[in-house]
C-alpha cells in the first residue's frame, strides 16, 4: 500500500491491528480536505468569493498529490 492509501487515522483493534473494515479517510483524502478548507476560503481583494466547486476540489487534489509527492522525496533522501 503506497503513502496516498495508508489511512490518516486509522482505528486499531484490541490486537493492534488496524481495522480493515474501519480505515476512515487516506492521507490523500484527508490533505486533500485540508487544502480544500484554504481554498475556499479565499478570497479576491474585494472580499468576494470566486471559485468554481469542480476547479476548487481539482486543486485540492492537485496540492495533496504535491504534498505527498513531496513527503516521498523526503524519505529517500
Amino acid at each position: 500500500m503506497n503513502n496516498s492509501e495508508q489511512p490518516a487515522s486509522p482505528i486499531f483493534n484490541s490486537d493492534g491491528e488496524c481495522n480493515q473494515f474501519d480505515r476512515g479517510l487516506t492521507k490523500r483524502e484527508r490533505f486533500a480536505m485540508a487544502a480544500m478548507q484554504g481554498l475556499v476560503c479565499a478570497t479576491d481583494q474585494n472580499g468576494k468569493w470566486f471559485h468554481e466547486a469542480g476547479d476548487v476540489a481539482y486543486t485540492a487534489v492537485q496540492y495533496a498529490d504535491a504534498l505527498l509527492a513531496e513527503l516521498a522525496k523526503e524519505k529517500s533522501e
